[in-house]
């Protein structure tokens, strides 16, 4: 979707969430349903209810939704095209937490080329899962 219009981005928010095409992407690149709610700026509690369909979303929650997920996904098919997997990366708090390291740390070793990593935009920074001893035989199911 290029250059989207605000009730595109609202519509494609409200079902992408109802749909579960908002949970599916959570998985393909292995977010955290907090993770995922921190991007779009909501409480987990929330972003929940609206998959659930127990609770309402406003048009501003949806043009939040929308907006996050065309922008996320333009960084994944880019990546994509380059001839990189989701599968072969994890997130910079995943790679944190098996590495015990801050995300300072992380990000200072992808800098130096420690690491590898990229950076796909609003989504942020992730880890080759090569590079993590714990996961490097695993097959990006978490």
């Amino acid at each position: 979707m290029t250059n989207p219009t605000r009730a595109e981005l609202i519509r494609l928010g409200m079902s992408s969430t109802l749909d579960g095409g908002l949970r599916e992407f959570r998985e393909k690149v292995h977010l955290s349903r907090n993770a995922q709610a921190q991007l779009i700026e909501v409480t987990p509690d929330a972003l929940k209810r609206w998959e659930e369909a127990t609770q309402g979303m406003n048009a501003d929650s949806a043009l939040r939704v929308g907006d996050c997920l065309v922008e996320a996904r333009g960084a994944v098919a880019d990546l994509e095209a380059g001839g990189v997997s989701m599968a072969d990366l994890v997130p910079l708090s995943t790679a944190c937490q098996h590495l015990s390291m801050s995300a300072n740390e992380v990000e200072e070793k992808c800098r130096t080329g420690a690491l590898r990593c990229e950076s796909l935009g609003v989504l942020g920074t992730y880890v080759y899962r090569r590079y993590i001893p714990s996961l490097e035989d695993s097959t990006g199911e978490e």
